[in-house]
């Protein structure tokens, strides 16, 4: 590779993530996650057609010594992804996909993250839009919610 020939492209991955888009009633949200990452609470979903909404992933590629002696990105070389989670959680977002949710799949899935632990609701309905540390806490006690 040399320094002049070689392009460095953006990083961004277009896997399958979707950026804050808004659920679309036709494809069915399978389930729907309430995480607490980097201190704040998040909220993200994942739709029958596999696809993961609520992040952004980015690659980590290599790196390579170009002609120059500089380290450069090697695009053939993905050596790990970071996820960064773009949509804030909120009363309101949170009830809109819950709606959608039970309205488009006949069994939707919710959890509450806190990395690296996760819990499943069981009644949804009533404890998802709690507050996130109570909620957390009474998983951590062994009640099911």
């Amino acid at each position: 590779m040399t320094g002049k020939d070689s392009q460095i492209t953006s990083k961004e991955s277009d896997i399958k993530p979707k950026e804050n888009i808004e659920p679309k009633s036709s494809i069915p949200i399978e389930k729907v996650y309430r995480r607490r990452h980097l201190g704040k609470e998040k909220l993200s979903w994942i739709t029958a057609d596999g696809v993961h909404h609520g992040f952004k992933a980015t690659k980590i590629y290599g790196k390579v010594k170009d002609d120059e002696g500089k380290y450069v990105d090697d695009m053939n070389v993905v050596i790990g992804e970071k996820k960064d989670f773009t949509n804030d959680y909120s009363e309101s977002k949170a009830k809109e996909i819950m709606d959608t949710a039970f309205k488009t799949c006949q069994n939707p899935k919710f959890y509450l993250v806190d990395s690296p632990e996760k819990f499943g609701f069981r009644n949804p309905q009533d404890n998802f839009l709690g507050k996130f540390d109570e909620l957390l806490t009474k998983f951590r006690d062994g009640k099911t919610l």
